[in-house]
């Protein structure tokens, strides 16, 4: 599944805000009661839709269906300035009764139906194991450079090594392959 940049970049953020919530300094669940508490804060918070969205999504953790999986595979594809609105998305996603109140009052924002959208695209990919370790193509091509860099690197430091086996590199076998090559070789005093 390709996630956009724009997911892929708040994903951890998101991660961190609903297990901000969800547990106490106890490790005891508390997300209900957290909820609550950042609820009492909407005010607050809805001036952060453009740059935390993640901030407010994390009040909607859990609280959504998502009946078509394949169009909320498509929408984290998706550029921020590309998302569908809330309202277009009702045959795809809804949210659970518990939620409704919340919503009401964040779609009366300006941008409330962007933030809902965001959001369910956010918890979709949560609830799909994706949490802040999302891999899109250009990581994993980045993660497979990386395996093969290792792999040169661990080969190179083989063909480095001397001829009797120690592991360790050896200047006079550098300097005897040099010397084969045409080069002169070097006054080791010098």
């Amino acid at each position: 599944m390709f996630v956009s940049s724009f997911f892929r970049d708040l994903l951890s953020s998101y991660q961190a805000e609903i297990d901000d919530l969800s547990f106490d300094s106890e490790g005891k669940q508390v997300f209900a009661k957290r909820r609550k508490e950042r609820a009492k804060e909407l005010g607050f918070l809805l001036q952060l839709i453009d740059t935390n969205p993640e901030m407010l999504s994390a009040l909607f953790h859990g609280s959504f269906q998502f009946k078509h999986p394949a169009a909320m595979v498509q929408l984290v594809g998706q550029d921020p300035e590309e998302l569908p609105l809330w309202g277009d998305l009702g045959n795809a996603v809804a949210l659970n009764a518990d939620a409704l109140t919340l919503a009401a009052q964040v779609l009366a924002a300006d941008k409330g139906d962007w933030l809902l959208t965001v959001a369910a695209g956010l918890e979709f990919l949560h609830s799909r194991g994706m949490g802040g370790s999302t891999l899109d193509s250009d990581e994993a091509d980045d993660a497979e450079d990386d395996a093969q860099t290792q792999e040169v690197e661990d080969h190179a430091e083989h063909l480095s090594s001397d001829d009797e086996g120690t592991g360790g590199p050896s200047e006079e076998a550098g300097a005897d392959w040099l010397a084969d090559q045409g080069f002169e070789r070097k006054d080791s005093d010098a």
